[in-house]
């Protein structure tokens, strides 16, 4: 299904978009993986787009397993960690 952002844009997997409001860029990510560890990374990897993050909201089903979740989301490099 698709996430509507403000003034109804569609955003998602398939039709990501990054909005920035007073300097502050915001991406969304999703994930049809079955795999806990895989679903976080793959999620977070799109909301993030090579960018380091700030802050993450991070909602997840009940069908995963939540540590695993959040620990794909936390192994997920940004740009800057690739920059050596």
């Amino acid at each position: 299904p698709a996430v509507r952002a403000a003034g109804g844009r569609q955003v998602g997997a398939r039709n990501r978009e990054d909005v920035t409001v007073s300097g502050t860029a915001v991406g969304v990510g999703r994930s049809t993986e079955p795999d806990s560890f895989a679903a976080g990374r793959e999620a977070a990897t799109q909301a993030l787009g090579g960018r380091e993050a700030g802050v993450l909201l991070v909602f997840g089903s009940t069908r995963f397993d939540h540590r695993h979740l959040l620990e794909g989301v936390a192994g997920t490099p940004s740009d800057k960690d690739n920059d050596d």
